[in-house]
């Protein structure tokens, strides 16, 4: 599938910056199925009218950039961006292996993970990978739940280095890290069990 990159600019907002913010908010949707990814911006610029998102965040104008994956900003400088909304399910990669990826090396970073097909280790996965107050959305989407994440996203992104929570520490079953692929569109972990060799007896 060729990625599709869109860019919508809103610069109709006109709200009280937060203290020490005054640029553009900048977000990024990774999200492959087309209706999904407008519903999002849609909410997302719909935002504007909620009083929490004005004290939380003043900016001069807002930046979705829509992927339909994410695989490439595996090697990406995303540090300029304030919110990553992530599924789980994307062609080429995992939306637990980009957010195990984004908060690694850009740890400021807010997140909203969103899924309709979501596995239970996916789910298990999530729950060390995502900060405090960070939770996993269940399609179809709530307007109000998305609001509520999404506001959650900013508050973690509003935080100083200091305040910050630690890193997530890797996932380990059965005393091996597991890696997870996706084929089809289906996740898969696999986890790597070391066993004895077997002697043969003597005759």
């Amino acid at each position: 599938m060729q990625s599709v990159k869109t860019t919508e600019r809103d610069d109709t907002f006109s709200m009280k910056p937060m203290k020490g913010s005054n640029k553009t908010l900048k977000i990024l949707v990774l999200e492959d199925e087309e209706l999904m990814s407008a519903l999002l911006n849609r909410y997302i610029q719909s935002l504007k009218q909620e009083p929490r998102f004005q004290s939380l965040w003043g900016s001069s104008g807002v930046d979705i950039i829509s992927l339909p994956s994410g695989f490439d900003l595996l090697t990406q400088d995303l540090s300029q961006y304030d919110v990553a909304v992530v599924d789980m399910l994307l062609p080429q990669i995992t939306g637990v292996d980009l957010i195990r990826d984004f908060r690694k090396r850009f740890p400021q970073l807010g997140l909203v993970p969103i899924s309709g097909m979501a596995t239970d280790t996916m789910k298990r996965q999530l729950k060390d990978l995502l900060p405090d107050g960070v939770r996993l959305l269940e399609k179809p989407l709530r307007k109000e739940s998305f609001y509520e994440a999404f506001l959650t996203a900013l508050e973690h992104k509003s935080l100083t280095p200091q305040q910050l929570p630690k890193g997530p520490s890797p996932i380990v079953e059965g005393g091996e890290e597991p890696w997870t692929a996706v084929t089809g569109g289906i996740q898969k972990t696999v986890s790597v069990e070391k066993r004895p060799l077997l002697r043969k007896r003597a005759a």
